[in-house]
Order: structure tokens, then sequence, then C-alpha cells
């Protein structure tokens, strides 16, 4: 299995920036809490190039490489 990487960042309010440092790999995600517009956000989830891909439909599960 591939290496993971985690960083932890600061949060900045220009997130953005650091998802368009990987908009361009396989399947990026960014999960967006919403601050700080919103008192309740806490943490962004940016990630990229998965080594797997888990997708549901229904009661159905397909995991792939």
């Amino acid at each position: 299995m591939p290496e993971m990487i985690v960083l932890d960042y600061p949060f900045r309010s220009d997130v953005e920036t650091l998802f368009n440092a990987v908009r361009d790999l396989p399947s990026p995600i960014w999960f967006d809490s919403g601050k700080p517009r919103s008192l309740q956000g806490r943490l962004d989830i940016i990630s990229a190039a998965p080594a797997r891909i888990l997708e549901t439909r229904g009661t159905s599960t397909l995991i792939s490489d």
C-alpha cells in the first residue's frame, strides 16, 4: 500500500490556496467546514490521489484501486 501523508496546518481563511495545490491530482476532495462564515466550522479536509476508492450506492459498496 502506498505511504499515507498527513499534514496539519493552522487554520487559514484562504484554504482554497491549499486545495489548488492538489486539485489536478486524481480524485481531489475538499470537505469545507464553513469556517469562518459559520461559527460551527472547525475542520476542513483536503485529500487527493487515494490508494483505494470506496463508492457506495444504496446498500452496495465497491472498493477499487
